[in-house]
This record gives C-alpha cells, structure tokens and sequence, in this order.
C-alpha cells in the first residue's frame, strides 16, 4: 500500500512539475529528458524523484535565469515637509 501511495505521490508531483515547468520542444535537454523517463519509470519510485529533482532543478534554475533585474529607481523628494 505504501509503494502504490509513494507511485501516486510521484505522479502528482511530476504532473505538478510539468504544468509548472513545462517541456520546451526546441530544448535538447528536455527532449533527452522525456525519453529517459519513459525508460525509468518501471525501474522503481527512487529512480523516478530522482529524474524528478533533476528536472526540477534544470528547469526551475533556467526559469529564475530567463528574468531580468529590475535596472530603475525611483527617487522621491518630500519638499515642504518639516521634520519635527
């Protein structure tokens, strides 16, 4: 019973993965990534999060590099106001 709930636990959270972190087509990576999923997935649930946190790791860290920083300020002046 525990390994059909750790299978289910693993599914839902690549599912999550997927929608939250989706596959690019164009990428290589990702491609050679889905392949090794579909071998891996009858070799056992440990083997499964690991492929699970590397792809989270990958895509998750080529998210966070896609945004620019913030590259303006703004500048306030209080003018007629007195300090006490």
């Amino acid at each position: 019973m525990m390994v059909a709930r750790t299978e289910d636990v693993l599914s839902f959270t690549e599912f999550v993965a997927e929608f939250a972190l989706p596959t690019d087509g164009t990428c290589e990576e990702d491609m050679k990534e889905l392949e090794t999923v579909d071998e891996d997935h009858a070799k056992g649930a440990l083997v499964r999060a690991k492929n699970l946190r590397k792809m989270v790791s990958r895509r998750g860290k080529r998210k966070l590099m896609s945004y620019t920083p913030i590259k303006f300020s703004v500048d306030t002046v209080c003018g007629g106001l007195e300090l006490l």
